[in-house]
């Protein structure tokens, strides 16, 4: 049986309620450390930083602004970030159509850049474990096998004796997410989220075959695509 295969970050549930979370963490440890004056202060310190630097170097440029960075002490922020509790919830359509799929016995899973520790801590705190079948996390396959490598889909439909021709990849993300799964001869569907960080596919090969609004005309397409 063919398999339909998730994205997870800004595909299943909005990423910076994870962001918040993490930076909430961040800054009542950088508080408490003596790092800030004040957790508030130092998660809008945190923001600033993001919005203007981007993620790769947040936490190196809050201590080296604060007059106190060491390598250490930006590992041990990365490390608070990522082992603190998610608060975050899936789209409302999401769950629906999880359990609608487990219904109909279609195998699924999530194909998600990132480490395993991390990456399985959110899917926990989403509460959708027992909703798929496998979770690939690419952090955790190798150097140089995030997507857009064709690996992670190919050990994720592997792990469900899945065929690859037929099978289903849903992302939001076209500069990574549709390269690998159209290069497979899987369909690609792209859920393009009112609200959600959007890119567009850099070149044609970028391209999903299927753009949805959400998950809801998910299972419409699948059956269009079928027919």
């Amino acid at each position: 049986m063919t398999a339909i295969l998730f994205d997870l970050d800004d595909t299943l549930y909005p990423e910076d309620t994870y962001v918040r979370g993490g930076f909430d963490a961040v800054a009542t440890h950088a508080a408490r450390q003596g790092w800030a004056r004040s957790a508030p202060e130092a998660r809008q310190h945190l923001v600033r930083l993001l919005a203007r630097d981007g993620r790769g170097r947040v936490f190196d440029a809050f201590l080296e602004e604060a007059g106190v960075h060491s390598e250490a002490r930006a590992q041990e922020m990365l490390h608070v970030y990522r082992t603190h509790t998610p608060s975050i919830r899936t789209y409302a359509d999401v769950v629906p159509v999880l359990r609608e799929l487990r219904e109909h016995g279609v195998p699924t899973g999530l194909v998600t850049d990132g480490l395993a520790s991390v990456q399985e801590r959110k899917v926990s705190a989403l509460g959708i474990q027992a909703l798929v079948d496998v979770v690939v996390c690419t952090g955790d396959l190798g150097d140089g096998l995030a997507k857009p490598s064709e690996v992670p889909f190919l050990v994720a439909l592997s792990r469900l004796a899945a065929p690859v021709v037929g099978s289903v990849y849903v992302g939001n993300d076209p500069r990574k997410d549709f390269v690998a799964p159209r290069r497979l001869g899987m369909s690609a569907i792209h859920v393009r989220r009112d609200g959600a960080p959007q890119a567009e596919p850099p070149t044609p090969a970028h391209e999903a075959h299927f753009t949805i609004a959400g998950l809801g005309e998910l299972l419409e397409v699948c059956r269009r695509k079928a027919s």
